[in-house]
């Protein structure tokens, strides 16, 4: 079989993470596997390039022209399966099925955007129609996806994300740091909510007898796609700055070795007020770290037994699970990780993932 994987670009984010790894198992399987992509970003690019991957790269400004070299393009590869990850690369790759469809299409929706209507998720969502499979990778995006478009609702699947937990496992002979450590793992975007964890970071400093915790946030401030730090990177620096956090507060450039980052913290925290399946946080549980995560996306699946939810919009609430975790025992610590490896292994598999996309349409 011919496998085409159509994604935004190879950057550092989830869903580039996650469509990278599903085609490098892909081509272990014996498949031909080719990964489109119509945006700057070769954070992966040497890592497809060493299992043999080709990557093609469509970066015209003009929409017309790229749907058009995209259906070319397309057409001189000859796929027998599309799999696009995001809203994008989803309409790219049904549009060029226009206006005979000679391959299956299988898309996923990674965000909750639908839980707000607006007519151009409306019209999104009507172009799903020609798609074979719609997956989703949490059951809230599915029910969120269901809930503006019921007409989809016998072509729609959840698949969670998928982890190789031989490469994520937890670090052997842990002991709590002293003070205790996080870390974030996010792109620097205003949804990722850097200043309310700052914001609350600093309040712990203020008030809490204790010493105060470390944050290590890993990211990339977006500046090799728009040219320039992203304000949501330029406002974190300057809170950091401007509260004295400079000792606390760590701003972090991606690395392709995260997991190597796990094993030298006691947590993982994520303050998004959005999110679809956070990979960061399922890598985390992979590696065995307590979760302390926004009521966001299936929160309670992914903190349940091992972890904290909070309301994201309250600083309050942030130092309140952070404050919870830092005042844990080591016993009750080493309780946490051992059931978010448990998860992470009954959730995440990489070969349940695959298998399941394989098993499409």
């Amino acid at each position: 079989m011919k496998y085409l994987f159509i994604i935004d670009n190879l950057g550092s984010g989830g869903a580039e993470r996650q469509i990278v790894a599903l085609a490098i198992t892909t081509k272990q399987r014996n498949h031909n596997v080719v990964i489109l992509g119509y945006a700057k970003g070769d954070h992966f690019l040497g890592t497809i390039q060493s299992h043999g991957i080709d990557y093609y790269l469509i970066d015209d400004k003009n929409p017309i022209k790229r749907i058009m070299n995209f259906r070319k393009k397309i057409k001189q590869l000859k796929p027998d399966t599309i799999i696009a990850f995001l809203r994008t690369a989803s309409l790219l790759a049904e549009l060029s099925a226009l206006p005979v469809k000679r391959f299956n299409i299988i898309i996923q929706e990674c965000n909750n955007i639908y839980q707000k209507y607006s007519l151009k998720n409306s019209i999104f969502l009507q172009f799903h129609r020609i798609a074979d499979i719609v997956t989703t990778n949490s059951e809230y995006t599915t029910d969120a996806v269901l809930m503006r478009a019921p007409y989809l609702k016998k072509k729609i699947r959840t698949i969670y994300n998928g982890l190789d937990l031989k490469r994520f496992k937890p670090v052997e002979n842990y002991l709590p740091g002293s003070p205790r450590s996080f870390i974030v793992v996010s792109s620097h975007q205003t949804h990722k909510n850097a200043k309310g964890l700052i914001l609350a970071l600093d309040k712990i400093k203020r008030t809490s007898k204790n010493l105060t915790p470390r944050i290590y946030w890993y990211g990339s401030d977006l500046s090799e796609y728009l040219g320039s730090p992203s304000e949501a990177f330029v406002e974190a620096a300057r809170l950091v700055e401007d509260h004295g956090l400079k000792d606390e507060f760590f701003l972090r450039k991606p690395v392709v070795d995260i997991e190597k980052m796990h094993h030298q913290v006691d947590a993982l925290i994520q303050c998004s007020f959005w999110e679809g399946m956070p990979n960061s946080v399922c890598e985390a549980m992979a590696s065995g770290l307590p979760v302390l995560m926004s009521k966001v996306s299936d929160y309670k699946v992914l903190t349940e037994g091992n972890g904290k939810s909070f309301n994201p919009n309250s600083i309050d609430e942030i130092a309140d699970a952070i404050e919870w975790f830092c005042n844990l025992q080591a016993e009750e610590i080493s309780r946490l990780r051992k059931v978010s490896r448990e998860k992470a292994e009954n959730l995440c598999s990489m070969d349940k993932m695959v298998d399941t996309f394989l098993s499409l349409p």
